[in-house]
């Protein structure tokens, strides 16, 4: 019987080939009979009676012959892939078919079947008892031979991968066995076998009463036995009825036991169970946890796996006080290293504060501060906030320090700047930027540099007085032959460049009636008059030289613009005759109006903004204007927000930079600029 299991496939797969040759040859034949008239053809099935005779033979094949056929090739291949069992299974039913299909054939009623369906026929009642032999055969797990390579030696504790094997009888669950580990270190390789063997029976003994079948490679992977050793030990075991089994194939079957034998077995697992119980309080001692719980879970399974409820109980309780060990002491463990790194981290600090590195200082105190916190340090948490205090206060005189000697390095250069204003006789200014950063100075508590600065602003006043009188010399020099005199012919003449101080002395002057004139800002000039036709002849000339505006803008910004309100304000100077602009709602033609009002205009006025730029017409007029600006007829004011908004052929210009939210000085500059 054995050496039928060895080859029984090999057969198995010669006959279906076998088969499906015949059966190929017998189908095909009639068609070949066209041609060969040594084979007679079929004659007409009586069920198709409109198919030709010549194809009879293939037809032959319809009632389930082909699906029988397509299931034998099937077959052959799972055979070749050594799926054994799905390969017998799905051969029998192409077998069936095949039976079915000469049953039911028109030629066989017909009696001119050809011979090969006679010889199929025979060969699959004969393949139908090798499948029925094959599947009850004692040397068959389900269909599927179990072969065993030679195995190896295995080491102790070395895990074997576990191949999947399925049994010939009724599905039974497996319980994972208990995995006994080895943790002596033994002095001799006796005392080593001897405790592996140990192993093996006491694994052997607890499987027989959960599995019916044990493969040798198990027993090894879980215990570490030579295969030699583990051979002679089962004969022992069976031979001294240890264990009621016997082995086939490297399988161990065990047989039913009593029901005493049964109880004796659990008996005595119980005990040994209760007694590893009891080792695991010296695995404790040693603060072994891991281990213990380990232990204690392989206990637990095992008691489980025999129905043992109390021990399965004890384990659990055992498991969860480990636990309850292993945190205890896990946080004495922290608590201690905890404060160790709370050390190290309040002495970091000290030494950041040192480096006046506050930042960082407090960021470590922070850290303390929480670590305190979650372990209840309270120690460290308020050494921690003491701490962080007295680096904020560091902090805050560091910051100060610092700050006032920024400000007091900005004085210093204010007061180079102011050296040179003075250097320049602009003695109105340099004046100015004095009280202003004396202020300042006072403020800081900066007693020296106040006093420097008072020092310079008596100078400059006692300066300014002898600037005073030499403008006032020469303007009362130069006044009594020359009915006319700009500002520059007074710096000329005196050597001041003080534009300021000269026209606050003009001014001072004529209030205070030192001289028979009127100032004219608009031109810088002072006319004398010697009667009161002058008077009247300047007044004049002055009306003739009143400016005339034009706004030039695009329609979408006239309200962000206020371009009437800007129109309004301008005309209430009296430089100003007249500001004029193109409005939306204007009937007149637009072509027409640049025209006239060009001529016209002395100062033409671009507001530059996005919408301006993409603007036609503002665009043909600031054009329009920059060649008369050539010509020397008008002058160009752009008014921007962005610099990228002004037409790069304008940059050059005098410019005035749109403020909404200071329109009033917006104005001013944009008068100053007008009359400049």
């Amino acid at each position: 019987m054995k050496e039928f299991k060895m080859k029984k496939f090999t057969v198995i797969k010669l006959i279906y080939v076998v088969l499906i040759v015949i059966f190929l040859i017998s189908a095909f034949l009639p068609y070949y009979s066209k041609y060969y008239p040594q084979y007679p053809p079929l004659p007409a099935s009586p069920v198709i009676p409109s198919t030709t005779r010549y194809y009879i033979g293939y037809l032959e094949l319809l009632y389930g012959g082909w699906p029988g056929l397509i299931l034998l090739v099937i077959s052959v291949l799972l055979i070749n892939f050594g799926i054994k069992d799905k390969a017998l299974i799905v051969g029998g039913v192409g077998c069936a078919l095949i039976i079915i299909n000469i049953i039911i054939s028109t030629s066989y009623w017909a009696r001119t079947i050809e011979s090969g369906f006679y010889i199929g026929l025979i060969f699959n009642i004969g393949l139908i008892g090798i499948n029925v032999v094959a599947f009850v055969s004692e040397d068959s797990v389900m269909g599927r031979d179990v072969e065993f390579e030679p195995l190896e030696e295995p080491k102790i504790k070395k895990a074997i991968k576990k191949p999947k094997i399925k049994l010939r009888s009724k599905v039974v669950e497996e319980v994972e066995p208990i995995e006994i580990k080895q943790e002596a270190v033994f002095g001799s390789e006796w005392e080593k076998k001897k405790f592996v063997e140990k192993q093996a029976i006491d694994y052997i003994k607890g499987a027989q009463l959960q599995l019916k079948e044990l493969p040798f490679f198990k027993i090894i992977s879980k215990t570490g036995i030579e295969s030699k050793a583990l051979n002679t030990l089962v004969d022992e075991l069976i031979a001294n009825k240890e264990i009621n089994a016997r082995v086939r194939d490297f399988v161990l079957i065990f047989k039913e036991i009593t029901k005493e034998k049964k109880e004796e077995l659990t008996e005595k697992i119980q005990k040994d169970l209760q007694k590893k119980l009891s080792d695991i309080d010296i695995i404790l001692k040693g603060n072994k946890f891991n281990e213990a719980i380990e232990s204690l879970n392989e206990i637990r399974d095992t008691a489980l796996s025999y129905n043992l409820i109390e021990i399965v109980n004890e384990a659990k309780e055992k498991i969860d006080y480990c636990r309850e060990l292993e945190i205890e002491m896990r946080k004495e463990l922290d608590k201690q290293k905890i404060t160790s790194d709370l050390q190290n981290l309040i002495s970091g600090a000290s030494n950041l504060i040192e480096e006046n590195k506050f930042k960082r200082a407090l960021r470590e105190l922070e850290k303390v501060k929480d670590m305190a916190r979650e372990y209840n340090l309270l120690e460290f948490l308020n050494q921690a906030k003491d701490l962080e205090n007295h680096c904020k206060e560091l902090e805050e005189e560091f910051l100060k320090d610092k700050e006032l000697l920024k400000i007091e390095k900005k004085l210093q250069k204010r007061l180079i700047s102011i050296e040179k204003l003075i250097e320049k006789n602009k003695l109105s200014d340099a004046l100015e930027d004095l009280v202003e950063i004396k202020e300042i100075a006072q403020e800081n508590d900066f007693a020296e540099l106040v006093n420097i600065i008072e020092e310079k602003i008596d100078y400059c006043k006692h300066f300014q007085f002898n600037t005073i009188n030499k403008i006032k010399n020469t303007i009362l020099n130069y006044g009594s032959k020359l009915a006319r005199l700009e500002l520059m012919d007074i710096t000329e003449k005196s050597g001041i460049q003080d534009i300021k101080i000269i026209e606050q002395v003009v001014l001072d002057m004529i209030k205070n009636r030192e001289i028979n004139a009127e100032y004219f800002s608009s031109s810088k000039s002072i006319a004398f008059y010697q009667q009161e036709k002058d008077i009247k002849q300047t007044s004049i000339q002055e009306e003739v030289k009143k400016l005339r505006v034009f706004l030039s803008y695009s329609t979408l910004d006239a309200e962000y613009f206020k371009i009437a309100e800007i129109v309004k304000t301008l005309e209430k100077y009296p430089e100003i005759k007249k500001a004029s602009y193109w409005q939306a709602d204007s009937k007149q033609n637009i072509v027409e109006f640049m025209e006239d009002t060009l001529k016209n205009t002395d100062v033409f006025v671009l507001f530059c903004s996005k919408n301006s730029v993409k603007s036609g017409a503002v665009k043909d007029e600031w054009q329009a204007a920059f060649q008369m600006r050539k010509k020397g007829m008008l002058k160009i004011v752009p008014i921007y927000e962005e610099e990228d908004d002004i037409p790069v052929l304008l940059w050059q210009m005098l410019n005035v930079k749109y403020s909404k939210d200071n329109f009033n000085s917006f104005i001013d500059k944009l008068h100053e600029e007008i009359l400049r």
